[in-house]
């Protein structure tokens, strides 16, 4: 009736490159990738209907953990709303983190057998030409203001402003381990002139994190840095490679300040704060009320709509005006999780990370599973990324094709042990 099974899984696996591109390229509120989330399930729920069969029982247990762990997450949340003392915000909550689990469900309960590894590494291809043209395009905009005769100061601070650019600097630290596990992988195969390319791609996404002059994108740049330095030494042996990547993050480190002189270092003024124990820095001042309002109700926690309020009545308490008013979120999905849901629902949560980084242990040749989800994992670390559309839909895309990785490998596993 709607035409053949190609052209079904077609249609599905070009609205699931849309939605790729479509997360890095949405500036401000997220509902262009929420249109492209979606576009993508009604693509999948057509394909659903035609053929009359899920792709349950294609699944391997860590794929269908995941996916049940990512149900459970939502579905806390769903379960506190009816006893919050503010309903409204409880369910608007719920309603916001529902696109969390959309993506993953359309992937997984479909049946998607005929995406290859290949398929599966486009799609996260997709993600990182997303962010290049951001990049781009922004780049672009600094250099005719460059031209029209601006500061290279003035230029850093108003176009790469972190108020018009919320999570990009996260998205290129997926792009950067995206293609930092890519070049790893393959780089015996790949041509010079390829290799090149991503070398050059990657400096320029550090540079882009460093103008942005994002603390969360820096901080996360550092520690994956680190894994995968620890990764050379450790476990491949290769000495001289883990040398040089560790020499080229500190001269990072050091360098690129000095290229624009003026640009202000938030990274590094949080850094001292926190090393006098001031409290003037306000990432410090959100993250110890965090702390201080979750260990109120360490078991079950404040609940889906109380827990802001307890927030924000912590920071009036400790003198915070600032982010009273601007009532700002613990800048921790894991505080976030545990003022939320108490220990009950943060376990659950911590179980649905671990589960791709063990696959990626047992599956030794999973190098791109590890880097994203040490990825992810530190991204949650400094910002509550499932708190906003962007975050939500940039953690599902990346966790369901995890996910789908991991079940591709486990079935070929699985054939090979039957041969």
């Amino acid at each position: 009736m709607f035409g053949t099974q190609k052209w079904y899984n077609t249609l599905q696996f070009t609205a699931m490159m849309i939605f790729a591109l479509a997360i890095p390229l949405d500036w401000k509120s997220g509902q262009v990738s929420l249109w492209a989330a979606v576009w993508l399930a009604v693509c999948s729920g057509v394909k659903l209907f035609a053929e009359r069969r899920t792709g349950w029982r294609n699944l391997r247990p860590a794929a269908r953990w995941g996916l049940a762990l990512m149900v459970a997450y939502w579905l806390f949340h769903v379960a506190y709303a009816p006893f919050s003392s503010d309903r409204s915000e409880a369910w608007s909550l719920v309603w916001l983190k529902a696109s969390w689990i959309i993506v993953p469900l359309c992937l997984l309960l479909t049946d998607c057998s005929y995406l290859t590894r290949r398929h599966l590494r486009g799609v996260l291809w997709a993600l990182v030409a997303g962010v290049l043209l951001r990049v781009g395009w922004m780049s672009g905009r600094a250099v005719v203001r460059l031209c029209s005769g601006e500061s290279p100061a003035q230029v850093a601070n108003v176009q790469f402003d972190l108020r018009h650019h919320a999570y990009a600097a996260l998205y290129a630290t997926a792009a950067i381990a995206v293609i930092y596990s890519e070049l790893f992988t393959h780089a015996r195969q790949w041509p010079a002139w390829r290799k090149a390319c991503c070398a050059v791609a990657i400096a320029l996404l550090m540079f882009y994190i460093f103008l942005v002059n994002s603390r969360a994108g820096n901080l996360v740049i550092y520690a994956v840095g680190l894994v995968a330095v620890c990764h050379l030494a450790f476990a491949m042996r290769r000495w001289w490679q883990a040398l040089v990547l560790g020499v080229v993050l500190v001269a990072f480190t050091l360098g690129a300040p000095q290229v624009i002189p003026g640009h202000s270092d938030r990274l590094a003024w949080t850094l001292s704060q926190l090393a006098s124990g001031n409290d003037s820095d306000a990432r410090i001042a959100i993250s110890r009320s965090a702390t201080a309002v979750s260990l109120q109700s360490p078991l079950t926690g404040q609940g889906t709509g109380d827990y802001r309020a307890s927030l924000v009545d912590d920071y009036k308490a400790r003198g915070n005006h600032h982010s009273q008013r601007e009532n700002h979120n613990a800048h921790n999905q894991y505080l976030e999780t545990f003022m939320a849901l108490g220990l009950l629902g943060l376990l659950p949560f911590l179980a649905m990370l671990v589960l791709p980084l063990c696959a990626s242990l047992r599956q030794r040749r999973q190098f791109l599973i590890g880097m994203l989800i040490f990825t992810v994992i530190f991204n949650l670390l400094f910002e509550s990324m499932l708190e906003r559309q962007m975050g939500l839909q940039f953690i599902s895309l990346i966790y369901g094709t995890m996910l789908l990785i991991i079940n591709l490998e486990q079935n070929k596993f699985c054939q090979s042990e039957k041969h």
